[in-house]
């Protein structure tokens, strides 16, 4: 890893304690039941996690939780449920998780991040609010399913 910039890292790097503090301050009830437990370490298909990691002079900024495998976005609706499933079947690493730390936002870590995907070419997806969905289009990002009542939007990488 470099002093700074963004890199995708497994869940034992050094950087994935600090991003597990990161959610959990975020999103606690969510991390714990997706990751089965207060840890990356906790979910039983742990080889099949990666991390995103935006760092700036060593220090953790953000990232996102990354996998080819599996899908940590809930769904009520059955036209979401067979797309996400179908983004997976065609090589789509699932992008979520992903977050900034608060007193770093609106500094362009996140646009560096989206930045570093679309350099990359490496097909992801995504589920968002409604109010994010401008964000990740201007960024390279195209609308696969709209967002409803119950269900975000899903988005992926350009093919």
């Amino acid at each position: 890893m470099t002093k700074s910039g963004v890199s995708i890292v497994g869940i034992r790097s050094r950087y994935a304690k600090d991003f597990e503090i990161l959610l959990k301050s975020w999103v606690y009830n969510d991390f714990l039941s997706d990751f089965h437990g207060d840890s990356f370490m906790s979910h039983p298909r742990v080889d099949c996690i990666q991390l995103m990691i935006v760092v700036e002079n060593y220090e953790l900024i953000g990232g996102a939780v990354i996998s080819s495998d599996l899908i940590f976005n809930q769904f009520q609706s059955y036209k979401h449920l067979e797309q996400a499933d179908l983004l997976q079947e065609n090589g789509y690493g699932n992008f979520s998780y992903f977050c900034i730390k608060a007193s770093r936002r609106k500094l362009g870590f996140a646009s560096k991040v989206l930045r570093y995907i679309d350099k990359s070419k490496l097909p992801f997806w995504l589920a968002c609010k409604p109010t994010l969905v401008d964000f990740y289009t201007s960024r390279g990002f195209r609308i696969v399913v709209e967002a409803d009542e119950r269900n975000n939007a899903i988005l992926c990488t350009q093919p």
